[in-house]
């Protein structure tokens, strides 16, 4: 067959396709289900477990309804593999450096529909498995962190579909460490109990209701829960809920569980439920204890001098320079004692670090004023001055001081009249500075010397 990926689909004003909506169907026929999608999705059919390893024995088969029936995934013929979904991303600017400077690459302007996730990398210098010029602590190319690696750090689980009882599946997968042991039951109309068993983000345990690819309100009943016991499989013997009830969903990195974490990229529900969901940069000390990520910086390539509501929600990307936003800080350090941690680098490859034992910040209202204390490290204490001060941005004026400090010293933080600290201060790309404008840390270098690199973390502190 020749297989035509088709957009007709997506020209629908607001109501999608009707679709069979079925599970453990053995021809198309005995489905009689029939819902209507969104717009934006499509029929889609599919084998093998539904929370499961998708390259571990099963294969998904998904196709777009290109037909003109009505009820167009009954009849579709997959191809053996997910339909292809072409995007493009474009850059009007792109060179690379020479060998002698390790090919660095300078890339800019994007435009297109896949999401820019190169400009983050410009600047960098090219890795090879041989060759580690990277600035992770480790090598990014003979290792992999946070989504998608599986070195034996996540939770076993039993992985099969359509069983009568936990006995049945001797088929055992290794999960992420950003997934849960998962267990779905679902009545057939025949009256059959079955359980599907596999790997699942927390956000899939929805104790919600209806057909696995249909709406949630039609249909089977969805039950599911986190894996929160020691057993090495540990879903065969999970108790689900017929209602919701508490989930397990990490507000931050430190309570991300597994063994040998490393630094990557995670998912953290800061609300301690399904959603919002937010992707966050997880920094992994020598204990295997994991730090959320609040600020980064290392190459300019994002501009810190923005605007209150910036400041708020956040900007950048939590792969490359990022401020993880006022507002989740807030929500992050107010569940909780928390510890803060600075890591600086400065121009001679010097690192040092500055620690607080309590951090906190107030919400919005109340400026996100800041509550610090309990220094340790060598870097000298420049923070602690700001304590008590509200967060002040160019258009948001909240410091003491006559002016505004941060259209003064061009950056946004807890000034006073102003600081003895700029983490978001201008990105110079050498170490001299005009006076005060620049990433200082002033009981370090002072004034006039703008640092390197900067990370600020945070973590709950241990009982």
């Amino acid at each position: 067959m020749e297989h035509v990926v088709c957009d007709e689909w997506l020209k629908t004003d607001g109501y999608g396709q009707t679709c069979a909506s079925c599970t453990g169907v053995e021809v198309a026929d005995e489905c009689q289900h029939h819902i209507k999608c969104d717009a934006n999705e499509a029929c889609l059919q599919s084998f093998g477990p539904i929370f499961g390893r998708r390259s571990d024995g099963h294969h998904v088969k998904c196709a777009v309804c290109c037909n003109a029936t009505k009820v167009c995934n009954e009849d579709l013929t997959c191809q053996r593999y997910h339909t292809a979904v072409t995007k493009y991303a474009k850059y009007q600017s792109f060179s690379i450096s020479n060998e002698t400077s390790d090919y660095k690459p300078t890339v800019g302007n994007f435009s297109g529909n896949a999401g820019d996730s190169f400009t983050v990398h410009s600047g960098m210098k090219f890795t090879t498995k041989d060759r580690d010029n990277d600035l992770y602590s480790g090598n990014c190319a003979t290792s992999t962190s946070g989504h998608g690696e599986t070195d034996g750090y996540g939770q076993t689980c039993a992985s099969c579909t359509g069983v009568e009882v936990a006995e049945e599946c001797q088929h055992h997968i290794l999960c992420d460490s950003n997934e849960v042991c998962s267990m779905h039951h679902y009545i057939t109309e025949s009256g059959a109990s079955l359980y599907d068993y596999g790997c699942a983000y927390p956000q899939a345990c929805l104790q919600s209701f209806g057909p696995i690819f249909g709406r949630r309100s039609e249909g089977h009943h969805v039950k599911c829960t986190v894996c929160c016991n020691d057993t090495k499989v540990c879903n065969e013997n999970l108790t689900c809920q017929t209602y919701p009830h508490t989930l397990l969903f990490p507000t931050e990195c430190s309570e991300i569980k597994g063994n040998y974490l490393k630094s990557g990229i995670y998912t953290i529900y800061p609300a301690g439920k399904p959603t919002p969901v937010v992707s966050v940069f997880c920094e992994a000390d020598s204990n295997g204890s994991l730090w959320t990520v609040i600020q980064r910086r290392y190459n300019g390539s994002i501009d810190f001098y923005r605007n209150w509501t910036d400041y708020k929600n956040g900007f950048g990307s939590p792969a490359g320079e990022y401020w993880m936003g006022n507002d989740l800080i807030h929500q992050i350090t107010s569940n909780g004692d928390h510890s803060l941690q600075f890591i600086m680098t400065d121009y001679e490859g010097v690192t040092k670090y500055a620690n607080y034992k309590r951090f906190i910040i107030s919400n919005e209202t109340s400026g996100y004023k800041l509550s610090v204390g309990n220094y340790s490290g060598d870097t000298g204490d420049s923070f602690a001055t700001q304590n008590g001060q509200k967060f002040t941005t160019k258009d948001r004026d909240n410091d003491p001081h006559s002016g505004n400090c941060a259209t003064l010293y061009i950056g946004a933080w807890w000034y006073g009249a102003c600081h003895s600290s700029n983490l978001n201060g201008k990105y110079y790309h050498v170490s001299k500075s005009p006076y005060a404008t620049g990433i200082n840390w002033f009981t370090w270098h002072g004034h006039y010397y703008s640092l390197k690199s900067t990370t600020m973390m945070i973590r709950k502190n241990t009982k």
